[in-house]
């Protein structure tokens, strides 16, 4: 199995080098018989799948992948049903040393493909011409890494770790859990194929979560970076919301605006004279401004912050 690594990380290496198809299809080929092979030891199997994620990741351009007939490969179809097998495994059982390898590199291979090479390349005036036929339905319904992976039962899944574990649960601040979901959320603001409004409310659900209250009563801001806890709750979340709710900015304002005044107040009170004095991350508070800036911008809403300035004064400075 060593040997097959070596070669397989070799060859990897060298794809950038090269704009063959067939190379590719060739290393995909031997990988997929390698794991049709070891079916009866998935430890292998996983430890062989990190191997691929991490060396593709480290490829600084992907655009040899960007062809249907590697996109339509065995490798992504398994590839994409490790990743769904592991998020449910990882909602509610612990992961092994090799499940958690495995789960951070098809995350980062998966972003990587999403971001960079999302879509099949295609001609924009013929098509757009001929997208009008309704015959023509099925040519641009085009395959995309974003459909291969991003199914709608991945999402259900996503959307249950979210609400019934993310926002619940707490954490060390550096679980595989915390680096994982934060990734795929960066991810899913950028793809616009993807149903906001699924994911939207249980990213509220984490906001309005004690764990997100408490990052802020117990974050050091003199340190020098965040944990990925502390990234997705402060930081990934407010931003799906700012960037994704803007069909139920009015709703989502008004639900959230009146707690997070009234918690900027003790937060304020307890963040702003470490940053006075120069040696903290005031990015991390700004974020929480951000929000509430968001909210301030709804005209309903907007009477709630001149209301606070009788009760919490500071929020208003």
């Amino acid at each position: 199995m060593d040997l097959l690594f070596q070669r397989h990380q070799f060859n990897i290496r060298q794809l950038h080098k090269t704009e063959r198809i067939s190379d590719i299809k060739d290393l995909f080929n031997e990988v997929v018989l390698f794991l049709n092979n070891t079916t009866h030891n998935q430890t292998d199997g996983l430890h062989v799948l990190s191997v691929i994620c991490y060396e593709l990741t480290g490829i600084h351009t992907l655009k040899f992948l960007n062809h249907p007939e590697i996109m339509n490969h065995q490798f992504f179809k398994i590839l994409s049903n490790t990743f769904s097998m592991l998020l449910t495994k990882v909602t509610f059982i612990l992961l092994t040393k090799h499940d958690e390898q495995c789960f951070d590199g098809i995350s980062l291979l998966v972003s990587n493909l999403c971001l960079n090479n999302n879509k099949i390349s295609s001609n924009f005036y013929i098509d757009n011409n001929e997208k009008f036929d309704p015959n023509n339905k099925e040519k641009f319904n085009l395959i995309s890494y974003e459909k291969i992976f991003f199914t709608k039962l991945f999402i259900k899944k996503f959307v249950r770790i979210l609400e019934d574990d993310i926002a619940v649960n707490d954490y060390e601040l550096y679980h595989i859990k915390y680096k994982v979901i934060d990734r795929l959320l960066r991810v899913f603001m950028k793809l616009s194929d993807i149903d906001h409004t699924l994911i939207l409310d249980p990213v509220i659900t984490c906001v309005q979560s004690k764990i997100y209250i408490e990052i802020y009563k117990t974050i050091d801001l003199r340190l020098p970076l965040l944990s990925p806890k502390q990234i997705l709750f402060i930081y990934q979340c407010p931003k799906f919301i700012r960037l994704c709710s803007y069909k139920q900015q009015e709703e989502i304002s008004q639900k959230l605006s009146r707690s997070m005044i009234q918690f900027s107040s003790d937060i304020f009170q307890k963040q702003l004279p470490i940053i006075s004095r120069g040696d903290a991350k005031i990015q991390a508070v700004a974020w929480y401004v951000e929000l509430l800036n968001h909210f301030a911008l709804t005209p309903k809403t907007r009477v709630f912050f001149i209301e606070s300035k009788f009760k919490y004064s500071l929020t208003i400075d």
